[in-house]
């Protein structure tokens, strides 16, 4: 021990390079046993973990707008990078711009030559209180009757005449009735006596009786054939005389007064064509329209709505009949001519019921197209008035919708018993299958309205007239009941339908209203009951389909 630490002293530098041999070694060893072995661990796992999101964004799928925009998307398996980031950005944007450029267009669309025409000389809407305007609503009132009037209004020459609402006037009109009809073969019968030289029919020989019947069948089909190539349509009207003044039912225990057409047994007595008595006319006119009141103006905005939906469906029948230019017949030698469209050449033959059920799906009703009913009695659905429809209503549950005492629900629209539609107009439109066949029901993009509309129809043109009300003006047909008609039992009463086989067709037809023009123009009231401003005192509660605010 002695000896090393005498070397020690004597030789420091050698110690010293063996005391940092040794450290050194200890290090060397510490580093490739221990810390190595960990450093090379985590570096393993930091390079795996790369890896697999490298992998991971190399096949991501990822959902692709489908080109139909009926269809779900597209799942695409793409490489996520910063380029593939934009261009699925540039993807969302050109569908938003697209969105807002339809709403624009639906918007052109669907108020053309309906935003510009309103009741009242267009100076009610959206709110003009109608006790300091009292002669704008009775002038309203009488607008919305002359309506009725214009879609068939002719000059005696057969001409049509312009009318300042833009409708699509038409000449309409029954078969000849029985009075008429009788007057026409006495008339035959007294020329042809006359001409064999008898005194009366008593006189006639049973040959000269036997041509006597075969010319008065040929005058009958003549006068028949004429008064149905004198019109587009067979329409029942009320004479001229009586012509939209207030109807009168013949139902037992009601009162005389206006009706609506859909009140059970209703019927208007008019003069009906050969073999008929009573047929009723086939539009709505609400009794307010009657009434030495000046309507209210939820009245009034039901009454404007009315007419906008009876002239698009309107337009589309004449559009399809291709009223004022000519059209192919079949002439009796067999060869095709050019003739002006009538009731025997056109397709569509004969207008029986034109009706808009009262309030807006989804929101006061659940519309008529699935079979929804207040009563039994109507085909599609319950009699229907100005206060009902034939759709059942919906009637909020316990403590759900009631009303606070002291306010007044008006007569027009039921009280929305819950908040089913969105609050903003970029939010999706609710859909409610049990409804409606398209989902469609009133939210904040767009209210949905159903008609009922009657048609005798040439079966091979259904489809056509289906096409039409579609490009008229947003409208589908969700229900249709199709039932064959005997063209020899419809002769007998007076009606020719030409060569095709006809059908009559019972639609119900939804139509769209986007509430990017029409919220602009509905008084206050209408908006509370679309939920648009919130009524006082309403209550909210859960939507009666299930489906989560």
């Amino acid at each position: 021990m002695k000896n090393f630490l005498d070397l020690i002293k004597t030789n420091p530098l050698v110690t010293a390079s063996a005391v940092v041999s040794a450290i050194g070694i200890v290090v060397i060893g510490y580093f490739f046993f221990v810390s190595a072995p960990n450093y090379s661990a985590a570096k393993s796992d930091t390079l795996k973990e790369q890896k697999q999101r490298q992998d991971t964004l190399m096949n991501v799928s990822v959902p692709v707008p489908n080109e139909d925009p009926n269809a779900p998307p597209d799942m695409e398996r793409v490489v996520i990078n910063q380029q593939v980031i934009n261009e699925i950005g540039d993807v969302y944007s050109r569908i938003q711009r697209d969105y807002e450029a339809i709403l624009v267009a639906a918007r052109e669309k669907n108020a053309r030559n309906h935003a510009g025409v309103l009741l009242g000389g267009n100076r009610i809407w959206p709110d003009a209180n109608p006790s300091q305007f009292f002669d704008l609503y009775v002038r309203a009132a009488s607008d919305y009757k002359a309506h009725f009037k214009a879609l068939f209004d002719i000059t005696p020459t057969g001409q049509f005449n312009n009318n300042p609402w833009n409708m699509p006037v038409m000449s309409a009109g029954s078969p000849p009735t029985r009075e008429e009809l009788e007057l026409i073969l006495a008339k035959s019968a007294f020329e042809y006596i006359s001409s064999v030289g008898a005194q009366s029919a008593s006189d006639l020989s049973q040959s000269q009786a036997e041509q006597l019947f075969a010319e008065q069948r040929m005058t009958l089909m003549a006068a028949l054939n004429n008064r149905a190539r004198q019109i587009n349509l067979y329409v029942q009207l009320p004479p001229e005389e009586d012509r939209f003044a207030p109807v009168e039912t013949d139902a037992p225990g009601t009162e005389a007064g206006p009706t609506s057409g859909f009140e059970a047994g209703g019927s208007a007595s008019f003069a009906g064509g050969a073999g008929q008595e009573t047929s009723e006319y086939p539009f709505l006119i609400e009794p307010w329209a009657y009434s030495d009141q000046p309507p209210t103006p939820d009245q009034l905005w039901e009454g404007q709505v009315q007419l906008w939906v009876m002239r698009d469906i309107m337009i589309a029948i004449r559009q399809l009949n291709k009223v004022e230019t000519l059209v192919k017949e079949l002439a009796p030698d067999g060869t095709i001519r050019d003739m002006p469209a009538t009731v025997v050449n056109s397709p569509i033959k004969r207008l029986l019921e034109l009706k808009t059920l009262s309030g807006y799906v989804g929101l006061h009703n659940t519309g008529a197209a699935l079979g929804g009913s207040d009563t039994a009695e109507t085909e599609f659905g319950g009699p229907v008035s100005s206060t009902e429809s034939f759709g059942s209503p919906l009637t909020p549950g316990p403590g759900l919708g009631d009303q606070p005492s002291g306010v007044e629900v008006p007569s027009v629209y039921p009280t929305p018993p819950l908040e089913l539609a969105p609050t903003e107009a970029t939010d999706r439109a609710v859909e409610h299958f049990g409804i409606t066949p398209t989902g469609r029901v009133s939210n904040s993009i767009f209210d949905v309205r159903h008609t009922q509309l009657v048609i005798d129809i040439e079966a091979t043109a259904l489809p056509a007239f289906l096409e039409q009300l579609r490009k008229t003006n947003f409208m589908t047909v969700v229900k249709a009941e199709v039932t064959d008609l005997d063209e020899y039992e419809l002769l007998q009463e007076g009606f020719v339908y030409g060569h095709g086989d006809v059908v009559r067709a019972k639609l119900i037809i939804e139509s769209l209203w986007f509430r990017n023009w029409t919220e602009d123009l509905m008084p206050k009231i209408v908006k509370e009951k679309l939920l648009i401003i919130q009524p006082e005192g309403a209550l909210t509660g859960q939507d009666p389909y299930g489906e989560p605010f």
